[in-house]
């Protein structure tokens, strides 16, 4: 890689923060993602309190920004990379760009440390929920060192410059000042609620607005409603839910081909049917077998867990 300088930099700047012992395996470089359901082995939910509050914080343009902080701004490869607009097709472009597979291991390690060098630099009492590439989960009982970095935040995209915001006395001004300098942004988010389940995390913030993320992030349109409906009222119509993800109601819309039912109930936001082992499948799949489907499945993938949860 052109500009290893870059990598040492941060790795130097990454190995001098004082991460607490119980994190020591999740904060090395050779562990990339790490989510707390999978080291307990369940599911993990967590509310806000008035001691506590969950935040995710990513990074914002994570690629783009360490390659032009590893290739420089002139370069032909950022040259073309700047040429690109969209978000996805960036880095797309960045995958495919680079015949050598480990330079892009190297970035997944150097954007790994950018977000957890940034999070426990301001508070080494973070308490992780998942971490990914570019991105962290957790919660925090310095609610005021992380409200005062959450209002100033512009429309909740901040740069953590330690002039800004008074973190002075936290860990690691240095590593927080290093990634300022180098242009790293980041978006920051309060969620009021946090459940992992399923190898999906499910959100639920201050507005009571939902969201998936992970494996199963896709799913009908009924379902989305009730659960909007349910976060809003607590209450929940069991006997439709249990009626609506039957086997003989399932057969009575399949057989009759009554399509906007089976795309309102069964068919999820990716074009897809959610099949019996847990699977997505084309549509054309399940319409020549429609013993893949299970609809009870739906239930236990999408309702119960956070059901349970929001109870």
């Amino acid at each position: 890689m052109k500009n290893n300088q870059f990598f040492s930099e941060v790795f130097k700047k990454y190995s001098d923060i004082n991460f607490p012992e119980e994190y020591k395996s999740v904060v090395d470089i050779k562990t990339i993602s790490w989510y707390l359901s999978d080291e307990l082995r369940g599911i993990v939910s967590y509310n806000n309190d008035y001691k506590s509050k969950i935040f995710e914080i990513d990074v914002k343009s994570a690629f783009p920004t360490i390659c032009i902080n590893i290739f420089g701004e002139e370069s032909e490869f950022i040259q073309k990379l700047n040429s690109i607009e969209n978000k996805r097709s960036k880095n797309i472009f960045i995958a495919t760009y680079f015949e050598d597979k480990s330079i892009l291991k190297q970035l997944n390690i150097i954007s790994k440390m950018i977000i957890t060098g940034a999070v426990f630099s301001i508070d080494e009492t973070a308490q992780l929920l998942e971490l990914k590439k570019d991105g962290i989960v957790f919660i925090s009982n310095e609610t005021s060192v992380w409200n005062s970095v959450y209002e100033y935040a512009d429309e909740k995209v901040i740069s953590l410059n330690p002039f800004t915001i008074n973190i002075n006395e936290y860990n690691s001004q240095e590593f927080i000042s290093f990634i300022s300098d180098k242009n790293f942004r980041f978006h920051i988010t309060n969620y009021n609620k946090y459940l992992r389940a399923n190898r999906t995390s499910f959100f639920v913030d201050k507005n009571n607005n939902f969201k998936f993320k992970g494996f199963y992030k896709y799913l009908p349109e009924f379902l989305k409603e009730q659960i909007q409906e349910f976060i809003n009222t607590e209450q929940f119509n069991k006997t439709e839910l249990l009626d609506k993800y039957s086997s003989k109601y399932w057969k009575i819309i399949f057989l009759n081909r009554l399509d906007e039912l089976i795309k309102y109930y069964y068919i999820c936001e990716n074009d897809k049917f959610l099949s019996f082992d847990g699977k997505y499948l084309p549509i054309n799949d399940v319409l020549k077998n429609n013993s893949l489907i299970d609809p009870r499945f739906y239930l236990k993938t999408f309702i119960f867990p956070i059901l349970s949860f929001l109870r």
